[in-house]
């Protein structure tokens, strides 16, 4: 009999830690949300979805923790190393746990709080779960999760916090464990399982219904993180929906987007859903699947919900800040060998 805890701040975490969890079979599973650089209306997105009877019998017993992620207190690392700490002393209180999932194994805390765990029981499996398509590009970037150069950009981001939190900031696993959909390229002992999302494929209950000639667009926050103006995003979604004009087009809004309404044509369809787009997806006739860099194009791809995925890219002069063009090369790199078809506008 196999026991878990599972540590995430976003509905495709749980989507995936669900997964996991059934394909490690083990039986008796904990789950802890919140803490980790999560929004609130995630908090509350992800009670709701626990809600549901089919997801809440997973898992034993579900702790919520509070979360800062927008604090601007200079105390915040103290926030977040006692969040850490609870996390410990809950998993002193679940004995013997075989396996712990956590989300973002870049995250400091994510690290910090594994620390803590394993160095109370040796025997526990450490298991990353994917966040979305910005792990890969960073995994690709530096070809392994944790290299010297980002623990020194970490280790000298903050020596006050690095003192405090009374921990090695270069620590993590002798060997990673990584549960992905991603092909992410690996060194040394690294375990790598392909997430093939075979028991959601098989048991999920949430498709949606779509009519025929269906496109599902997936949208993404680019006006809420000021990504683009809304002048420019409605050029771009007009130039994207050109020729489309006799499809039944479905959008599917990222859960931080409010502006949506303000940029789409009033023909498109809005599906708005507290699970996650792939579960939505999956199992369904669509003629497509299109968006920007969004992660759902990329899952839908690995776990082939569909074969006609077109990924469109702004032009960067249109950008309101500096992109990253190193990571930005990467994804479309990475979007080009699962055949997502990339279109730059």
């Amino acid at each position: 009999m196999k026991k878990s805890i599972s540590i995430i701040n976003t509905s495709l975490q749980l989507l995936n830690v669900i997964e996991a969890i059934h394909y490690h079979q083990s039986n008796e599973n904990y789950l802890i949300v919140g803490h980790f650089n999560i929004f609130p209306d995630r908090i509350k997105q992800l009670k709701e979805i626990l809600q549901y009877p089919f997801i809440k019998k997973n898992f034993k017993k579900i702790y919520y923790l509070p979360s800062r992620a927008t604090s601007k207190s200079p105390i915040r690392f103290v926030e977040y190393f006692f969040g850490s700490l609870k996390l410990f002393f809950i998993s002193l209180f679940i004995n013997k746990i075989d396996l712990l999932f956590s989300g973002v194994y870049t995250d400091f805390y994510q690290r910090q709080a594994n620390f803590l765990i394993s160095s109370f029981n040796k025997s526990v499996e450490l298991w990353s779960i994917d966040e979305g398509v910005r792990i890969l590009a960073d995994v690709t970037n530096r070809n392994h999760i944790v290299t010297d150069e980002l623990l020194q950009k970490q280790k000298n981001k903050n020596w006050i916090q690095n003192y405090y939190c009374a921990i090695k900031r270069e620590w993590h696993p002798p060997v990673l464990n990584f549960f992905s959909a991603h092909d992410l390229p690996i060194q040394r002992k690294d375990t790598l399982i392909k997430n093939t999302m075979s028991y959601w494929k098989k048991n999920n209950p949430y498709s949606y219904h779509f009519e025929k000639n269906a496109i599902a667009f997936i949208g993404q926050p680019l006006i809420e993180l000021n990504i683009v103006s809304l002048q420019t995003l409605k050029y771009y979604i007009a130039k994207m929906l050109h020729n489309l004009r006799d499809c039944s087009m479905y959008y599917f809004p990222h859960p931080m987007e409010t502006r949506y309404l303000d940029f789409l044509p009033k023909n498109v369809k809005i599906v708005n859903s507290l699970m996650p787009t792939e579960l939505l997806l999956m199992r369904t006739n669509l003629k497509g699947i299109i968006g920007f860099n969004s992660t759902v194009l990329y899952n839908s791809a690995a776990i082939n919900i569909c074969s006609n995925i077109k990924s469109f890219w702004i032009n960067p002069s249109d950008y309101l800040q500096t992109m990253d063009m190193l990571v930005v090369n990467n994804l479309i790199k990475a979007f080009k060998k699962i055949n997502i078809r990339i279109i730059f506008l």
